[in-house]
C-alpha cells in the first residue's frame, strides 16, 4: 500500500469522526441556545420580581400612612369626646344653677 492510499484511506476512516463532530457542534449550538433562552427568561424573571419589590414597597408605605391616618383619627376622636364631655358638664352645671335641672 503507498503512502497515498494510505491516507486515502485515513481519511475515509476519518469521516464518520467528522460527522459525529459536525452533530456534536450542532448539539452543542442548539444547548447556547437555549442556554441564551433561559438567560432571557432569567432577565424577565428578576425584572418581574424587582417590580413585585417596588410594588410591596409601596404597599408598606401605604400601610405606614393608613396606620399614622388611623392613629391621627383615633386622637382627634378622643379629642373630640373629651371636648363633648366637657360641654356636657358645663352644659349640666349651668342647668343645675338655673334651677332647671335638678342636682344629683
Amino acid at each position: 500500500m503507498t503512502d497515498r492510499e494510505m491516507l486515502d484511506a485515513m481519511k475515509e476512516m476519518l469521516i464518520p469522526v467528522h460527522m459525529k463532530l459536525e452533530g456534536m457542534a450542532k448539539e452543542i449550538a442548539g444547548v447556547r441556545l437555549e442556554v441564551a433562552d433561559v438567560k432571557l427568561e432569567m432577565a424577565d424573571v428578576k425584572l418581574e420580581v424587582a417590580d413585585i419589590k417596588h410594588e410591596i414597597a409601596g404597599m408598606k408605605h401605604e400601610m405606614v400612612s393608613l396606620d399614622n391616618r388611623m392613629t391621627n383619627m383615633e386622637y382627634e376622636m378622643r379629642r373630640g369626646f373629651r371636648r363633648n364631655n366637657e360641654e356636657i358638664e358645663t352644659l349640666v352645671a349651668v342647668l343645675q344653677a338655673k334651677g332647671l335641672l335638678p342636682v344629683i
